[in-house]
């Protein structure tokens, strides 16, 4: 809005319906209720909710003749192989199990779902679509809480277990940053793939941890456990300890972004990112939906 453009907002009105009280929102369902976008016209739609296959192909071919573009949010989960580091637009992407289930809606097909999102959306709008395949998201607003685990955990003090290797690299991208990048990218009428991860310059662990622990202002001493005993342990990375992968995946936190760099991409200092996601924790008090972190019991286990 601020840019002078005209929104609409399609969504189920489900969370934070009159947050936005000056856009135009349409409330409905992207699996039944396209019909309610006949009869309007616009320069673009941005795509940021798309899983399902047969529902972003619904979604391109009904909105084909009302849009001239079509932006989709996909991910960096489309790659087949992270042992691979410095993967680009170009690399290999996962393909379907032929004795895959369709209807599978599973964390394990969710990479090889996005590649069958962008085929449906460039069968209609061949040349006309912009795919961003972003990684780690991070900021104010954050829905899984993976930031703020380890913003919380540097606060509640003591020893802290930190994961594997310091010097393992880390992207992670603040949403704003990437939000307002796609505007950018919409006003310019740019087509094609585009990784979206950052920073620019190697993050590693180790920066990342230090920087939770300046910006929580709370005595932390951190002590890193091996890679080996935590998979002998049976720690599940991602999951129980977020953010962190095993050597054997770092490819996923090394993906290349230089395109995007290229085309205007920036990034804020990661302190920034860090001390606004807190100062929101502690203003709102958000609940995440519940997740496997690391126990305190478990952790006292694994340091001991």
């Amino acid at each position: 809005m601020a840019h002078g453009h005209q929104l609409t907002l399609f969504n189920r009105g489900k969370t934070c319906p009159f947050l936005f009280p000056a856009v135009e929102e349409i409330h409905g369902d992207r699996y039944q209720d396209l019909y309610l976008l006949s009869g309007k016209v616009w320069d673009v739609v941005i795509d940021t909710c798309g899983y399902h296959p047969a529902a972003v192909g619904r979604s391109a071919h009904y909105l084909n003749g009302a849009v001239e573009r079509y932006i989709f949010i996909s991910s960096i989960s489309v790659y087949r192989d992270f042992s691979v580091p410095r993967l680009n637009e170009y690399s290999e992407t996962r393909s379907w199990p032929e004795d895959g289930n369709p209807q599978d809606m599973s964390a394990d097909t969710y990479g090889a779902r996005k590649v069958l999102c962008e085929l449906a959306v460039d069968e209609v709008f061949a040349g006309r679509s912009l795919h961003i395949r972003p990684g780690a998201l991070a900021g104010p607003y954050e829905s899984f809480g993976r930031v703020a685990y380890w913003l919380q955990r540097m606060a509640r003090g003591g020893q802290v277990l930190a994961p594997g290797d310091p010097r393992q690299p880390l992207q992670l991208l603040d949403a704003r940053d990437l939000a307002s990048w796609i505007v950018r990218m919409a006003e310019c009428k740019q087509t094609g793939i585009f990784n979206a991860v950052g920073p620019p310059k190697l993050l590693t662990f180790e920066e990342f941890l230090y920087t939770c622990q300046k910006v929580v202002k709370a005595g932390s001493a951190i002590k890193w456990v091996s890679e080996q005993r935590l998979l002998a342990e049976g720690v599940r990375p991602w999951t129980e300890l977020p953010l962190w992968v095993p050597e054997f995946l770092r490819g996923l936190q090394e993906v290349r972004a230089q395109k995007a760099f290229g085309q205007g991409l920036i990034c804020r200092p990661l302190e920034m990112t860090l001390q606004d996601t807190w100062e929101w924790m502690q203003e709102a008090t958000p609940v995440w939906p519940e997740q496997p972190w690391l126990t305190p019991e478990r952790e006292a286990f694994l340091l001991s």
